[in-house]
């Protein structure tokens, strides 16, 4: 059984975007755009309490399926412990050559991403960056 502090880490079906809907309001209207080599993060605020995140890791750059989940399974636990607070609906979009870059190295490109997102919040609301 899990203790109180793994809890408060789980990825609930209530903090994944689920429907095609809830992307597509992210893809049409994003207020708020990451850009790295590898990857990119687009947000759109929402109507919930806390942070969603969804993850679009194409065949196309992640040929194999070890690969692709091994890019969700570590977007999912940056999120989980040092995403955004702010309740806004995150889409996670992988690159080519995302593949070529270690756990270490996918974790430091995952971090730049959410600095940006917290940056342009922080900018947004006119306060100090964290």
């Amino acid at each position: 059984m899990p203790s109180g502090d793994d809890r408060k880490l789980d990825f609930s079906r209530n903090k994944r975007l689920i429907k095609p809907a809830e992307y597509r309001r992210v893809f049409n209207a994003p207020q708020i755009k990451a850009h790295h080599k590898y990857a990119m993060v687009l947000a759109a605020p929402n109507d919930q309490p806390h942070g969603r995140l969804g993850l679009v890791v194409a065949k196309k750059h992640a040929k194999h399926a070890v690969e692709r989940n091994r890019i969700k399974r570590l977007t999912r636990e940056f999120f989980r412990k040092e995403g955004t607070n702010a309740p806004l609906d995150c889409v996670f979009l992988c690159k080519p050559g995302i593949t070529d870059l270690s756990n270490r190295e996918l974790s430091a490109v995952l971090r730049a991403l959410w600095a940006k997102i917290n940056n342009a919040i922080a900018l947004a609301h006119n306060t100090p960056p964290a």
